[in-house]
């Protein structure tokens, strides 16, 4: 038995491989086949050749019998079905159907006397069964991706499935998912990062790298293998960290240089793993001294598994206060540094890219009982989101509560995360629109931890997007990693020091010394 009681001699009706375009093929050459070996009997049958029509008939029943079983074998038969109910739900929906050429009466029907059939956007390559499916959509002209997402719950009705999502595919055609909620795969984080993908601008931006960028979390098993040196990769990385990865497995990078980052999710929504998988991306520039972290924990908990990642840490009220307000003054110290000298901020070791983590940022923005404390606590938020991004200070701020009575400040930030939560709070935090866009965060399953949409501040569309869940142990041990032989900075900057320091298969290690602490 298989595909919920039904048997295995009837699988085939009842699901599709994706693989169809052949068998298509031959059932239509076996039909016209079948018409043209007919009109060659008649004549036969006329002048008695009997045997011979007997054979010939015989042939063609094997070989229509080996079409059909392939045909069946490959899935067509649910793919009709699959088209049938398509075709019927498209017919009633506007925009959905349109005329094209008939040639039921020949070529002279069609270009001649102008006969006309209704025609709807063409569904191919079905994989799956009747619970869960995806197919491939090929849209009218002047369609894409919003034109179908509209008509989302009508045709997860007329599939008898809980929801249906439609996604631009790599070919220029629409994938339609139908089933349950589909939400990438759950995976690990590998631990400290390896290697450095050289990327170019393209894969930058988190809804345009989704569907771009290859499965790049093989590389952390290859070292540091690729041409260019350690501080290149490393300054590149900060333009784009690999954070999570799509529905098909491919790596979504998410840049922090010049970012501030909202993760709003309800309770259990997987916040941590985004801010870890954050951190234990940045390893490499972290111990190369390229960033420091800032930590807020108001739980006491999330953060404090890593303690040593922090070069600043508070737990309690006050001292997150007071660790908020050092930020703005080390903010407007370096400015005054730059103020005059230079526009761009450049991460180096002198100036790092300074990462604050605001872990349940709206216990300090709303909920503090000492209301002082409380105006303190978002004025020096303000501040950060407003000033930070131009001397590098980069604030990552979660939430469970996104309204703007928790968090008046939320759009001050560039990159957003939405993870689960109540469908009204989708636009609060991807911006208006984006609900009806396909940024369906309600459905999003309350066991699928880190799941979520992103969309960034030169993108249009969300993503759906799965971040790694990093464990405790992950976290401990990459602090734990052994010394490596230091190295100067300069040649740190011109060398390829991969064969030099043997990276193969082992992570940057560090040149502790070349961090730069304030403690």
């Amino acid at each position: 038995m298989g595909l919920g009681g039904v048997s295995e001699r009837r699988e085939h009706i009842y699901s599709a491989y994706g693989k169809t375009k052949r068998a298509r093929r031959l059932v239509w050459c076996a039909v016209y086949g079948n018409a043209t070996i007919l009109l060659m009997l008649c004549p036969m049958v006329a002048i008695g050749g009997g045997g011979a029509v007997v054979t010939t008939m015989l042939l063609t029943l094997l070989l229509n019998g080996l079409v059909g079983w392939y045909a069946l074998s490959s899935g067509l038969v649910f793919e009709w079905r699959v088209e049938r109910i398509w075709n019927t739900t498209c017919h009633g929906l506007e925009g959905m159907s349109g005329t094209g050429r008939s040639f039921k009466r020949g070529c002279k029907g069609a270009f001649i006397d102008g006969d006309t059939k209704t025609i709807y956007p063409k569904l191919r390559e079905v994989f799956g069964d009747a619970q869960s499916f995806s197919a491939l959509i090929t849209p009218f002209g002047g369609q894409d991706v919003s034109s179908y997402t509209k008509f989302a719950d009508k045709f997860a009705f007329a599939f008898m499935v809980p929801a249906c999502s439609f996604e631009a595919a790599e070919d220029g055609r629409i994938r339609i998912r139908a089933g349950q909620v589909p939400v990438p795969d759950a995976y690990a984080h590998p631990g400290a990062l390896q290697t450095l993908q050289a990327a170019d601008s393209s894969t930058h931006l988190l809804t345009q790298a989704a569907p771009m960028v290859p499965d790049a979390y093989t590389d952390y098993q290859q070292g540091y293998q690729q041409q260019g040196n350690v501080w290149e990769r490393a300054l590149e990385l900060l333009r784009g960290v690999p954070m999570a990865r799509d529905l098909n497995g491919r790596v979504c990078r998410i840049p922090i240089e010049s970012n501030h980052w909202f993760i709003a999710a309800r309770t259990n929504g997987g916040k941590s793993s985004w801010i870890w998988s954050l951190v234990l991306g940045l390893e490499p520039a972290w111990r190369l001294g390229l960033v420091k972290f800032w930590g807020i924990d108001s739980k006491m908990i999330e953060l404090s598994i890593g303690r040593d990642w922090w070069e600043h840490y508070a737990d309690d009220d006050m001292s997150s206060v007071e660790l908020l307000e050092q930020c703005v003054q080390d903010m407007h110290a370096r400015a005054r540094q730059m103020q005059g000298v230079r526009r761009m901020f450049t991460p180096s070791v002198e100036t790092p890219l300074n990462v604050v983590v605001i872990d349940e940022m709206g216990y300090l923005s709303a909920y503090l009982s000492d209301k002082k404390l409380q105006t303190r606590a978002n004025t020096a938020i303000a501040a950060l989101l407003a000033k930070g991004r131009a001397p590098g200070y980069a604030v990552v701020g979660a939430v469970q509560d996104p309204r703007k009575e928790v968090c008046g400040f939320r759009d001050g930030f560039s990159i957003r995360i939405a993870g689960s939560l109540p469908a009204p709070m989708c636009d609060l935090v991807l911006g208006e629109g984006m609900y009806e866009a396909g940024a369906y965060v309600d459905r999003i399953p309350l066991s699928e931890p880190g799941v979520a949409y992103v969309i960034g501040e030169k993108t249009l569309k969300p993503v759906l997007v799965r971040a790694a869940w990093c464990d405790d142990t992950v976290i401990q041990q990459a602090l734990l990693q052994p010394m490596r032989k230091a190295v100067s900075i300069d040649q740190l900057k011109t060398d390829d020091l991969g064969g030099q320091l043997d990276w193969n298969g082992k992570p940057l290690q560090q040149f502790r010394q070349f961090r730069y602490r304030t403690e």
